[in-house]
């Protein structure tokens, strides 16, 4: 039986996360693209890119990046943004592409852009996870998150109705994890009966 390599997407706050554990509990391996974007951080010639273009006052005391003080910078100025996302973004997809080359086992990876970079052709097949928006802000806020910062982010992401209209599948996540979990294991059942 061939591997299979799931896209999951979403908006922020509508529980990929939550939804990427459900896959792992159906014996998928979970990539998150968002760990591995931290990962890039770390890395020593990145960081002197970002301290050369940002100051010393983007580098904590330790002498890593600051991520707050990155994540402002980069979500209020797009152009910033582009440029952060130049320098991670081809790494952390040569990334999940050699891991998801195993294929003894299937594969899901969160990527939260995986839409607006156009990455959907990595894999056989796309799950958006979806939620009402006043859901995603009192989880964000919940999260403690302003909503100045929760905007911002929205506003770096296509809305989550368009990540559902493009994906293959869709998981409402509105409600309890076992609501979640249990459209997890009816969609895995779906998938494993086509694939054979």
């Amino acid at each position: 039986m061939p591997p299979m390599r799931i896209g999951l997407t979403g908006g922020i706050g509508c529980g990929k996360t939550a939804a990427s554990a459900c896959f792992g509990r159906q014996g998928f391996q979970v990539i998150c693209a968002d760990r591995l974007a931290h990962a890039a951080l770390l890395d020593p010639a990145l960081v002197r890119e970002i301290q050369a273009r940002w100051g010393d006052e983007s580098l904590l005391e330790n002498g890593l990046p600051d991520r707050d003080f990155i994540a402002e910078r980069v979500f209020s100025e797009p152009s910033e943004l582009r440029w952060l996302e130049s320098r991670i973004h081809p790494r952390i997809r040569r990334e999940w592409q050699e891991a998801t080359r195993d294929a003894a086992r299937d594969w899901v990876v969160d990527i939260p852009l995986l839409f607006e970079k156009g990455w959907q052709g990595d894999f056989d097949t796309t799950v958006a996870v979806v939620s009402k928006p006043q859901v995603q802000v009192q989880r964000l806020l919940g999260r403690g998150w302003t909503r100045a910062q929760i905007q911002a982010r929205l506003a770096a992401q296509l809305p989550v109705e368009e990540k559902a209209r493009r994906a293959d599948h869709v998981l409402t996540n509105d409600g309890t994890l076992e609501q979640l979990e249990a459209q997890v294991a009816a969609l895995v059942a779906r998938l494993r009966a086509v694939r054979g």
